[in-house]
């Protein structure tokens, strides 16, 4: 038999028969009723990551779960009403049934041209979506998207869209986002609302949505130039850089 401890839960949640979110406290356990409930329901820790089990100790009742280890949750949140506004309206844009191109404009000398990548058929997107991005670490997206015939191919990709005002992916989350694009059909939009619809604008009547930075393939890209080594530190600066260079010619 394994020694591995697995972790304790400070309590569980489950849902009652209306749909509401319930807690379950380690200390009801004591009582038999209480503990014949929790056994019969289906039980799961506070961000509703792991399935979660009573385990009754008259000195010590707790909740584990199967896992040995628990994801750690990275993603420091905005505290911030543009970036709260920002993400109401692109999810309001986004939910329309409309299929968006994405993709960025190419300068052909004489005009500017719109070049997709990829496309958003038939999708279904959610605000602060929490996903796992690896066995030990998971992240909230502002806003997220899939196939809502469930299909992940080239065809179909996940998409995210990262709002940012003061706080960029952290290190870990970062080098994460770069390793699931390189494994699984998935694309990180970034959008960065110090200039509203610069960096990405969706345009409903045109089907688009043109993106500036972007994650795509294992690689960091601004338009249609691939960054192949980029560090966390280096996109913040460069983006940083771009964002200060276009107030300057706003001004």
């Amino acid at each position: 038999m394994s020694n591995v401890i697995m972790p304790k839960y400070p309590h569980a949640i489950y849902y009652d028969a209306k749909g509401e979110q319930q807690k379950l406290f380690p200390d009801e356990l004591h009582d038999t009723e209480r503990r014949a409930f929790a056994r019969s329901s289906e039980l799961w820790d506070p961000d509703e990551e792991y399935r979660l089990f009573p385990r009754y100790r008259e000195d010590s009742p707790h909740f584990y779960s199967l896992s040995n280890s628990a994801r750690a949750f990275s993603r420091v949140l905005e505290n911030d009403p543009a970036h709260d506004a920002r993400v109401l309206d692109l999810l309001k844009e986004l939910s329309s049934d409309t299929n968006f191109r994405v993709g960025f404009y190419e300068w052909d000398g004489t005009e500017k041209q719109f070049i997709s990548f990829t496309q958003t058929r038939n999708y279904s997107w959610g605000k602060e979506v929490t996903r796992a991005l690896t066995a030990n670490l998971r992240c909230r997206h502002d806003l997220f998207g899939a196939s809502k015939d469930l299909k992940l191919t080239a065809r179909f990709p996940w998409v995210a869209i990262e709002v940012v005002k003061h706080h960029y992916p952290d290190d870990q989350t970062f080098s994460a986002l770069l390793s699931l694009t390189k494994e699984l059909p998935c694309v990180i939009l970034f959008d960065f609302i110090d200039v509203p619809n610069y960096f990405l604008h969706v345009d409903r009547s045109a089907g688009d949505i043109r993106v500036i930075y972007y994650i795509y393939d294992g690689s960091v890209w601004k338009n249609d130039c691939r960054w192949k080594s980029c560090t966390p530190a280096f996109f913040r600066e460069k983006v940083a850089e771009h964002i200060q260079q276009v107030l300057a010619k706003r001004t």
